[in-house]
C-alpha cells in the first residue's frame, strides 16, 4: 500500500488541514494483494483520540498489514481537539467528517445524528 500525507484546503473548516492515506498499490501482484478501483470509491475513515494526530494509525498499529488483503483506501483525518463535533462559535469538523467514518479513537463522543 502507498502511505500519503495530504495537505489541502477546506471550505467547510475555512483552514488548511491534514489527512494520512493509504491506497491500494499498483501492481497488485507486488503487493500480492487483489483489489479493484471500486474500493477507492468506498475508504475506510479512522479517527484519531483526543491527544494525537493523523499519523497514529500508521505509528501505532499495524493498519498496512491488516487492510492490505482486502485493499480499501484508508483516510486518517486530522481534526485536532475538535472532539468531532460542530462548535457552537468554531469549526465544524462533525459536518467535515459526517461521510463514511468506521472506527475510531475515543476521544470523548457525539452521538450519531
Amino acid at each position: 500500500m502507498a502511505w500519503m500525507e495530504c495537505h489541502f484546503y477546506s471550505e467547510i473548516l475555512d483552514l488548511t488541514s491534514t489527512m494520512q492515506l493509504l491506497l491500494p498499490q499498483q501492481p497488485a501482484s507486488q503487493m500480492a494483494y487483489p483489489w479493484n478501483a471500486q474500493q477507492l470509491n468506498n475508504p475506510s475513515h479512522l479517527l484519531h483520540g483526543l491527544s494525537d494526530d493523523s499519523t497514529v494509525w500508521v505509528r501505532m498499529s499495524a493498519i498496512e498489514r491488516y487492510t492490505a488483503p482486502h485493499g480499501p483506501a484508508v483516510v486518517m483525518p486530522d481534526v485536532h481537539r475538535s472532539y468531532y463535533s460542530d462548535k457552537a462559535y468554531g469549526l465544524k469538523y462533525w459536518t467535515f467528517h459526517r461521510q463514511n467514518f468506521v472506527a475510531y479513537l475515543s476521544m470523548g463522543g457525539r452521538s450519531s445524528e
